[in-house]
């Protein structure tokens, strides 16, 4: 009559899962949190949630770390910590597991961790769907238009001297596109045309052999990034990054070159950009 229900005795449950997860079960930590984070044994309880999240992620559990991840990123049942949270789900994304390539790459997408990164997003969100996670696709498919429609918008304006589209399309070329050949020629424009971050990226790019190999020129990096400095001090802007990524190529420059790089970046400041060589 009516059918059959299947019931659920939550209760039991939980004392089977305690008696795993007092063993070291590591699925088992987390559906106790499970129970405790839905209501099923009682009110909603999200400080004892957390904590068993807490202890199947510290024993490797991939599902435990992204569900832990997720309690630190809202702050529920702990302070919130936007950055931890952002490392436990890196490394269950790293570990190969789907569904943290997914929720990862939604938060980048999201700004769960932070500032929006659509292209850390884009990574993600690939990987995920190669790996058989169909929610992806719908995510990618906004990120792609939205980089399409901006590019184009950004090309538009660059072809017509716009000095921010200018640094816009090198940005987007580099960071969501990963073409540092196209960002290498837009950045060019706009650094010779005195634009502060387009120095700078000119500096990270031929600076970074790791990253770009075929753009290794350490002499030439720290020329626009001493450059960037003079250009950032005289209009009040804040120099810390420079700074900081010129230190890290002097590491691996001889004296003769860093020498030759602040005088061409005099010459470069002096000559309005036009002699940055």
């Amino acid at each position: 009559e009516g059918g059959s229900r299947k019931s659920h005795d939550y209760p039991k449950a939980l004392s089977w899962f305690q008696k795993a997860h007092a063993q070291g079960n590591s699925e088992a930590s987390w559906r106790i949190g499970n129970l405790y984070d839905g209501g099923k044994v009682g009110p909603k309880d999200e400080e004892t949630a957390a904590k068993f999240y807490r202890a199947s992620a510290d024993r490797g559990n991939l599902e435990g770390k992204l569900r832990y991840g997720y309690m630190l990123s809202q702050g529920k049942g702990v302070i919130q910590d936007k950055a931890e949270a952002k490392t436990y789900y890196e490394q269950a994304a790293k570990a190969g597991y789907p569904r943290a390539m997914y929720f990862l790459g939604l938060g980048q997408k999201n700004g769960l961790f932070g500032p929006i990164n659509n292209a850390e997003a884009e990574k993600w969100l690939s990987k995920a769907l190669a790996k058989g996670m169909s929610e992806a696709k719908g995510h990618l498919d906004q990120l792609q238009k939205l980089k399409s429609t901006s590019l184009q918008r950004y090309e538009q304006q660059a072809a017509k001297g716009s000095i921010t589209a200018l640094y816009n399309a090198g940005y987007t070329y580099l960071n969501k596109m990963n073409n540092p050949d196209k960002a290498e020629t837009y950045f060019s424009e706009a650094a010779h045309k005195g634009d502060f971050w387009s120095q700078y990226y000119m500096g990270v790019i031929h600076g970074d052999l790791k990253a770009y190999p075929q753009y290794w020129k350490p002499q030439h990096a720290l020329m626009w990034l001493y450059t960037a400095e003079r250009t950032g001090l005289r209009d009040g802007k804040k120099v810390n990054a420079i700074v900081q990524k010129y230190q890290q190529i002097e590491q691996q420059a001889s004296a003769e070159m860093r020498i030759r790089a602040t005088e061409n970046a005099r010459e470069c400041f002096s000559s309005n950009y036009k002699v940055c060589r």
